[in-house]
């Protein structure tokens, strides 16, 4: 649907307004789930904190610790119970 030029109207300024609902909406399960994420690898960061000072283009950083939790054999696997989509 095309709209048609009026006389004191920029088609180009135009904008609808949404308004966001948030009823019902509980977020408390991704909370959670975010905070395990981060203990856990706080945790991991504490163990092992030599991977901070790799550099980023040999591995390091993060990517030292995305090394050891991801991937096809990871000596620390991030577990996580998804639910089932019905």
């Amino acid at each position: 649907m095309a709209l048609k030029k009026r006389k004191g109207y920029a088609i180009e300024h135009k904008s609808l307004r949404c308004k966001l609902l948030r009823d019902g909406i509980d977020l408390t399960e991704t909370k959670l789930a975010f905070n395990e994420v981060v203990e856990f690898y706080y945790i991991l960061v504490n163990t092992h904190p030599e991977g901070l000072d790799i550099p980023l283009t040999e591995d390091g950083d993060w990517r030292f610790y995305e090394l050891l939790t991801i991937g096809e054999n990871p000596k620390y696997p991030l577990l996580y119970d998804c639910p089932s989509v019905a």
